[in-house]
């Protein structure tokens, strides 16, 4: 909102693609562009951010190239976007086009992740091409992933991509450590009792860039909304990621007591969110007991997502 209003007062027009739950304080952009918009008749709501990015393409060009489907097959199923309704047509056609890529970046990605051009699925992309792409903005800064995406020389996206391949290994490692202290620490907390039904956990030097894998690697572990930030030892102010059950709308919790957070947005299963520690122990309370007015016994036994 702030940085907008800045930018009107230059006499710059500012258009938000956006596919997170809108909050209630909307920025007086020239345009607004997220199908979850509470008016917005769009009728498909599950684009991932690409997906939106992409509809802008299609209205400003009409058809926009196809090749870049590749790029929007890639970045739905990076954000873990349920495969469904549009998504499944725009990955669809994105995957094909990927078999015979037009991307050098694209081809030099599958090649280090050892994926076969011509057999590419959604699944090689999740574990083989994904990860490699989001390390560049975990541990570093996600230029370079640009980088290799846009880049039109054979030789330059080889570089970038084994350069990603690197920073992924450095990643899985960073990954590994933060979760083993995660898990002492709420072994330390419960002390045997029962795990509680939202489990918040933060530490001084846990990387936020890797904040939201740990948290996924921690529900699967106990079935359990999980939220685990990152303590900044200087100014004191944490950073984190959120990830959700079914039962639990993680963005409705977050609301429930957004007086706690400077700032916070997401979807019902993955939300990030700011606070300082010294609201950390409110914070974990207040979740505590709104998840108790929602959640059920049936809510913490493990279910197989279906389409």
């Amino acid at each position: 909102v702030e940085q907008i209003a800045y930018a009107n007062s230059l006499g710059m027009d500012v258009i938000v693609t956006d596919h997170h739950e809108p909050p209630e304080v909307l920025p007086d952009a020239y345009a607004l562009i997220n199908p979850k918009q509470p008016n917005c008749p769009y009728p498909f709501k599950g684009l991932a951010g690409v997906g939106v990015a992409y509809k802008l393409t299609q209205a400003m060009l009409g058809q926009p190239p196809v090749e870049w489907t590749e790029i929007v097959a890639i970045g739905t199923i990076a954000d873990l976007m349920p495969l469904s309704g549009e998504n499944r047509i725009l990955v669809s056609r994105g995957l094909e086009q990927m078999r015979s890529s037009a991307f050098p970046g694209i081809r030099a990605l599958m090649e280090v992740g050892g994926i076969t051009m011509r057999n590419v699925t959604s699944i090689n992309v999740a574990f083989g091409m994904a990860p490699r792409i989001n390390a560049s903005g975990r541990l570093d800064h996600a230029g370079s992933a640009v980088a290799l995406l846009t880049t039109e020389d054979e030789d330059e996206a080889l570089r970038l991509s084994h350069g990603l391949d690197g920073l992924n290994k450095e990643r899985q490692q960073v990954v590994d450590d933060i979760v083993q202290e995660a898990i002492d620490q709420l072994l330390t907390k419960t002390d045997g009792s029962r795990v509680p039904d939202v489990i918040v956990l933060a530490g001084e030097g846990w990387n936020v860039g890797v904040v939201g894998i740990v948290a996924s690697k921690i529900l699967e572990r106990y079935y359990r909304p999980v939220i685990i930030l990152g303590i900044d030892p200087d100014t004191g102010m944490c950073k984190g990621s959120a990830r959700s059950i079914p039962g639990l709308d993680i963005y409705e919790a977050l609301t429930s007591c957004k007086s706690l957070m400077d700032h916070y947005g997401g979807h019902p299963s993955a939300a990030g969110m700011s606070l300082h520690k010294d609201q950390l122990e409110a914070f974990e309370q207040a979740l505590n007991e709104y998840a108790a007015g929602v959640l059920t016994e049936s809510d913490f036994i493990p279910v197989a997502a279906s389409d």
